[in-house]
């Protein structure tokens, strides 16, 4: 299924699968929260999953492999991300 996807897409398939915000993908890519947004949305439609809990099941899917193994399995994500993103939504308005 993955193969649908762009790269860009793979890396914000992966790193959403594991529990990340679209800000904390956003800072973790150097990407704005809205295109990351943008990138869900058309890997939602390929992969024809309705939200987050279907990408994390569609990305952790046994057989669901690149090159160098299970997407996900490879996903370090740096705590400071969390503390980034904590005081970045702390002061916005949405």
């Amino acid at each position: 299924k993955l193969a649908l996807l762009t790269a860009r897409e793979r890396e914000v398939a992966t790193l959403i699968s594991t529990r990340m915000t679209s800000c904390e993908v956003a800072r973790a890519l150097y990407l704005s929260v809205r295109t990351v947004d943008a990138h869900l949305g058309r890997i939602y439609r390929k992969l024809a999953v309705p939200n987050r809990a279907g990408l994390t099941r569609a990305v952790l899917e046994p057989g669901t492999t690149d090159s160098t193994g299970p997407v996900a399995d490879r996903c370090q994500v740096p705590a400071i991300i969390d503390r980034l993103c904590a005081t970045h939504t702390r002061g916005s308005p949405r």
